[in-house]
């Protein structure tokens, strides 16, 4: 069960999603964020974007999809009792051509019980995530040498998503967000769901 992805599209997810998208728009026209991410502008556009991330993180919204996907998990995985704590929403905000959020092919985490929840907030105009297409005992094993080859991005897979799919990975799975290539910011919230509280 956990060395997959899943992902699929909820009704009560996207309601709240959709939601927390127009507190988004609200926030973005007050603070004047701009439409695309420059680098010299990079300092001012960080500043704003921590400001929309700890606005949305700590909203009613926020605090109720976090008892949504813990009641999703739980119903999709129901042998994974103890996994019991998930954290707050982390937006990630993306404007076009976000240099800064380039994060490259990377795991969660070497723990057996620790899940990321990753839900999009708005609409993508690209291919939103990378998921290495393998996954079993000897890949997680050997995921640093796979990392620091630079062979994920040749055997993986990018992902068309869409405001309310919810997708769970396990920590070892593979994976990278994808820089954005379109003409308008993306936003996407992540949750981690482990059986102790995550402390980072």
């Amino acid at each position: 069960m956990s060395l997959y992805l899943n992902y699929e599209k909820n009704d009560k997810i996207y309601t709240l999603v959709n939601k927390l998208k127009e507190y988004l728009d609200l926030i973005k026209t007050e603070i004047n964020l701009p439409k695309a991410w420059i680098k010299k502008n990079s300092l001012e556009i960080e500043i704003k974007k921590s400001f929309i991330r700890g606005l949305l993180r700590y909203s009613q919204t926020s605090l109720k999809l976090s008892e949504v996907i813990k009641d999703k998990f739980i119903e999709t995985y129901p042998e994974k009792k103890n996994i019991e704590w998930i954290s707050l929403p982390y937006p990630m905000v993306h404007l076009p051509n976000d240099m800064s959020e380039d994060g490259g092919f990377h795991n969660d985490g070497p723990q057996k019980d620790f899940f990321t929840c990753w839900v999009p907030v708005t609409n993508y105009e690209y291919k939103a995530l990378s998921i290495f297409n393998y996954q079993n005992v000897l890949i997680d094993k050997i995921s640093s040498v796979i990392l620091k080859s630079g062979l994920a991005k040749f055997f993986s897979k990018k992902l068309d998503v869409n405001q309310g799919n919810i997708f769970f990975w396990n920590a070892k799975r593979i994976h990278k967000g994808n820089i954005n290539t379109s003409n308008n910011t993306a936003v996407a919230i992540q949750l981690k769901l482990t059986s102790n509280i995550y402390e980072f």
